[in-house]
């Protein structure tokens, strides 16, 4: 029995190559001292090698890996292999996987809140004793409720303006149908004005041929009517004898003379003069007048 397992014991460690993990341990020491050094090019060529040559199956090296990746800017490289831990049995990597998930999450242009805080919570289920965890999901947590109760306020908001909007289109609506009635009710006073005043402006021009028609007549009855008394006047008025007419005629130039007198602004003892000078003419005319009217005369001779 003890030559047995001398015998297994013999062949275990002759499958293991001393020069081989000497060589591991020396690039995860390299590794280690270039992840620490900021130089994550060379970690990351130095865990690849372990990883992908070397074919360590060794999950903290798999997540230096990870983390040599997200500490060179290399995030979808980095992604992969965190949501690889993130369901490997060893609780420390399991938690530290979901940390930088939820790290990850809320990152970029775009942050994913719901998705950083599922995350935060896995990793303090796999290790409740993570204080940053811990810490980093309160923090996003309270980003959460704020960005909630934001857009609760915008919802609210845009609720509120959708109502306004509503009553201010129908209010609009009701403006605009009040309008319209307005000018349709406008229309027809419009029209019934307009049919008033055509029907008006028809009767007046009726009206209007009436009373010319009817001025003519009457004008036409008033010339006959005036005509008439003229003829009647004149039939009825006797006539002027010669002594009427000179005596007329004496006035109408006295008369005349009296305008000319105003017009050149005469003296009053000047047209007192020219009034006695033309009295005395007037009377002289008179008088070879009335020789003239006693004077019998001869039909058969001439007056000279």
């Amino acid at each position: 029995m003890k030559h047995l397992l001398a015998i297994l014991l013999l062949t275990m460690l002759g499958s293991v190559d001393p020069t081989k993990i000497a060589r591991i341990n020396e690039y995860k020491e390299a590794a280690k001292e270039a992840f620490l050094a900021s130089d994550y090019n060379t970690a990351i060529e130095k865990y690849k090698h372990l990883v992908y040559t070397e074919e360590v199956e060794d999950a903290a090296v798999l997540l230096n890996l990870a983390h040599a990746y997200y500490k060179a800017g290399q995030k979808d490289s980095a992604k992969p292999l965190y949501e690889q831990l993130s369901r490997n049995n060893d609780n420390m990597v399991k938690s530290a996987a979901y940390h930088q998930l939820g790290m990850m999450a809320v990152e970029g242009e775009k942050p994913d809140l719901e998705r950083s805080i599922f995350s935060f919570k896995e990793a303090l289920k796999a290790d409740p004793t993570n204080e940053v965890t811990r810490q980093n999901y309160e923090i996003v947590k309270k980003m959460k409720e704020e960005q909630d109760q934001q857009q609760q306020n915008q919802q609210n908001q845009d609720d509120q303006n959708k109502d306004e909007k509503g009553d201010q289109d129908e209010q609009n609506k009701e403006q605009e149908n009040k309008e319209n009635s307005d000018q349709d009710k406008e229309n027809e006073d419009s029209d019934e004005s307009k049919e008033k005043e055509e029907s008006e402006k028809e009767n007046k021009e009726q009206e209007s041929d009436k009373s010319d028609d009817e001025k003519d007549a009457e004008e036409k009855e008033n010339q006959d009517q005036e005509g008439k008394e003229s003829e009647s006047e004149k039939e009825q008025q006797p006539e002027q004898s010669e002594e009427e007419k000179a005596e007329e005629e004496k006035q109408q130039r006295m008369q005349q003379k009296q305008q000319r007198m105003e017009e050149i602004q005469m003296s009053e003892d000047q047209a007192k003069m020219i009034l006695e000078a033309l009295k005395n003419k007037e009377q002289q005319y008179y008088q070879q007048l009335k020789r003239k009217s006693k004077k019998p005369q001869n039909s058969d001779r001439p007056d000279w």
